[in-house]
């Protein structure tokens, strides 16, 4: 028995040596590896630094215990960081061609629309005519008197002048595929209102100064008097803003028009607001306290679109806006070549006039003409 014994001895120390030297092979191979990755992921100027697999076995604490315990047991080895320094979010890509998601807001961020309120101060009617007149008493010579029975009576006289506004068209319009037009969606309500503001955007710089000349509006600056600044308190009393305003309105009030509005900048505005007694008290009352802005009993109407430094007070019963056409949206493919090219052509349009029956009472002045602290 005892030949049959050394076999069994010599046969196991056999496998135990084949099994220490396919170990040893496969020790070389995850060297080699951890050699070529070392290489690619921490060289030298890398900004990653990674450990080798059979270092990170070796030295990870399930490893070190089962060892302890003579290597019963088992242990979950888990290598979280094993080849995954070097894909990066860079790498992935975050563009639409990438393999990461990308969260997107619904609809598109439009830009920031002003505050438009001139055409909320006048009153409107619409027209059928490319054309608006009207009539006004341009002399009045009242001779109105106590009368002796059975005597002459005083004659007044009364001069009537004829004033025509032609309708001017304010329009703009965009180009736009009709690929994108479909297939965006929010894209045709965001060219549709950005195409509306930009409109009534320039309709209100037309409202307040339109020099009347070739397509241009006749607006409320360019007619209104000019401000009498003979009329401010004497200059030893201290004039500032609010002194000028309230000039301009006793002048509007000296020819018997009722002034009810105020145009003024948000600088000119914010100016006023500031403004504080020698108590360090806010002259327009306590700023938590939600108002309608108002100066000397009158709405004040504040708008990007008056020029700083200006100001007008008038009567909006005085003026009146002629619409002939509303603003209107179109979309066609009727220009140049864009049928073929498959193009659109968004046209926003209107079409109106100005009515200033009463051009004295809008009172328009400079404030760096008066005192302006």
């Amino acid at each position: 028995m005892e030949p049959q014994i050394r076999e069994i001895l010599d046969s196991i120390q056999t496998t135990v040596e084949t099994v220490a030297n396919n170990y040893k092979g496969l020790q070389k191979q995850y060297d080699a590896l951890d050699i070529k990755f070392a290489g690619s992921v921490g060289r030298a100027g890398s900004d990653f630094q990674t450990k080798g697999l059979a270092e990170e076995v070796f030295e990870h604490a399930e490893f070190k215990r089962m060892g302890e315990m003579g290597g019963r047991g088992r242990a979950t080895i888990k290598i979280a960081d094993f080849q995954k320094k070097t894909l990066t979010n860079t790498a992935a890509g975050f563009a639409t061609s990438g393999v990461l998601a990308i969260d997107r807001l619904p609809g598109i961020v439009g830009t920031q629309f002003r505050q438009l309120r001139i055409r909320d101060l006048l009153r409107s009617q619409p027209t059928d005519l490319p054309e608006c007149d009207y009539v006004k008493v341009s002399a009045f010579s009242n001779q109105a008197s106590p009368q002796v029975e059975a005597s002459d009576k005083a004659q007044s006289d009364l001069t009537l002048t004829s004033v025509s506004e032609r309708v001017r068209t304010i329009a703009h319009w965009i180009p736009c595929s009709k690929q994108i037009f479909t297939d965006l969606p929010g894209l045709s309500e965001t060219i549709n209102g950005h195409l509306m503001y930009g409109l009534k955007l320039k309709e209100e710089a037309e409202l307040l100064a339109g020099d009347g000349t070739g397509e241009h509006l006749h607006g409320l600056v360019t007619q209104a008097a000019s401000f009498n600044s003979a009329l401010l308190p004497p200059a030893s009393q201290g004039w500032n803003r609010l002194d000028v305003i309230a000039t301009a309105i006793k002048q509007a009030e000296m020819s018997d028009y009722a002034v009810d509005t105020i145009v003024l900048s948000t600088s000119d505005f914010w100016a006023m607001a500031l403004t504080k007694d020698s108590q360090g008290r806010y002259l327009f009352g306590d700023p938590a306290q939600a108002t309608i802005p108002r100066l000397w009993g009158r709405p004040i109407a504040v708008t990007n679109s008056m020029t700083t430094g200006t100001f007008l007070v008038g009567s909006s019963a005085t003026a009146l806006i002629r619409d002939r056409m509303e603003a209107i949206v179109e979309v066609s493919d009727s220009h140049a070549s864009f049928f073929v090219q498959n193009m659109l052509a968004i046209r926003c349009e209107e079409r109106l006039c100005l009515q200033v029956m009463r051009p004295a009472a809008w009172i328009y002045g400079n404030m760096t003409t008066s005192p302006a602290s």
